[in-house]
């Protein structure tokens, strides 16, 4: 990621970089956000080794009710 960073802030070319990775050049004016129809979300997995400790099931269950809440936008 910082490779991309670093390439688009260098004028290489344009890119494709999660807004929070970014947020302090934006608003420096190092980069801009540039409008694009295009859809861009994707799933994410959650990923353990062996078996699932207190804390990652805890996690998953946090992240499943989020996906069900009414309040939820689509992912």
């Amino acid at each position: 990621t910082g490779a991309i960073r670093a390439a688009i802030a260098g004028g290489v070319g344009p890119g494709v970089i999660s807004s929070l990775l970014v947020e302090d050049d934006l608003r420096a004016g190092r980069l801009v956000t540039v409008p694009a129809a295009v859809d861009l979300r994707r799933p994410f997995r959650a990923v353990w080794s062996a078996g699932l400790s207190a804390g990652a099931q805890d996690l998953l269950a946090v992240i499943a009710a989020s996906q069900h809440s009414p309040d939820s936008s689509p992912r």
